[in-house]
């Protein structure tokens, strides 16, 4: 399995920084620098990745302050995201 990390960009839909619960839409790159958009669906402690290949219900989320971090089941591995919170965006990394 190949591990690369990339940088995500959110922005709020219906979300604050102090609340995550809400639809936040994700922008961020493959590996190979093309685009790939997808929608993150927040409520307390459960929430669903959807981008064109379905959706998938997200996975051991924490939360701590404005952080938070969750792992996401995709084929036969897991991405883990991290995220935090500022104002009506959120910033964060993940790796497959």
């Amino acid at each position: 399995m190949h591990s690369f990390a990339l940088v995500l960009l959110f922005s709020s839909l219906s979300c604050f920084a102090a609340d995550l619960n809400g639809v936040w839409t994700l922008n961020s790159k493959d590996g190979d620098g093309g685009p790939v958009k997808s929608e993150l669906t927040i409520r307390d402690q459960a929430g669903t990745l959807k981008s064109k290949d379905g959706v998938r219900e997200i996975k051991s989320m924490k939360r701590q302050g404005d952080a938070l971090s969750f792992e996401v089941p995709w084929g036969d591995g897991i991405i883990l995201v991290q995220l935090e919170a500022s104002g009506d965006t959120i910033r964060g990394t993940w790796k497959a």
